[in-house]
C-alpha cells in the first residue's frame, strides 16, 4: 500500500487532489495538481507548492495574499520545454523555484491577477505536454 501523507488543515488550505509523487501519495492543490504531477514524472521533483489565494476552502481569511510558486527539491530543476512555456509571463522563474511573485510594492488585486493567470499557464503547460506524452 501506498503511503498517504496526512493532510495538515493549518498548511493544505486548498482544495486538493491526491497525487502519487516518489512513492507517496501527497495532497496537491487541485488547479496546479496537474502540472506538479507531469514535473514530477519528467524527473524535475518537487519539493512545495501552491495554488494561491487569499483564503482557505473553508472561508478562514488568510493573513496577507498566498503567493502562487512551485518549488523544485534542492539539485533539481526544470526542464526546459516547461520553461520556454512558462517565460515571458513575468513570473519569477529560477532553476528550481517559480512563483507569480512580481518585484515591487503591488496590491492583493495585482497578486490575485498573477495567481490566475500562473494557474491558466501551468494548466495549459500539463495539457500540452500530456497531449505530447501520448503521441
Amino acid at each position: 500500500m501506498i503511503p498517504i501523507k496526512e493532510v495538515d488543515p493549518k498548511y493544505q488550505i486548498h482544495p486538493y487532489k491526491l497525487v502519487r509523487l516518489n512513492g507517496t501519495v501527497e495532497p496537491i492543490d487541485e488547479l496546479i495538481a496537474d502540472a506538479v504531477k507531469k514535473l514530477n514524472r519528467l524527473g524535475a521533483t518537487t519539493d512545495g507548492s501552491c495554488q494561491g489565494d487569499q483564503r482557505a476552502d473553508d472561508g478562514r481569511k488568510i493573513i496577507g495574499v498566498c503567493i502562487a510558486h512551485i518549488s523544485l527539491e534542492r539539485g533539481k530543476k526544470f526542464p526546459v520545454p516547461f520553461v520556454n512555456a512558462v517565460s515571458g509571463y513575468g513570473f519569477n522563474l529560477r532553476k528550481d523555484y517559480i512563483s507569480a511573485h512580481t518585484p515591487g510594492p503591488v496590491s492583493d488585486n495585482h497578486i490575485r491577477a498573477n495567481n490566475r493567470k500562473f494557474v491558466r499557464v501551468l494548466a495549459s503547460w500539463a495539457k500540452r505536454r500530456a497531449r505530447s506524452v501520448k503521441s
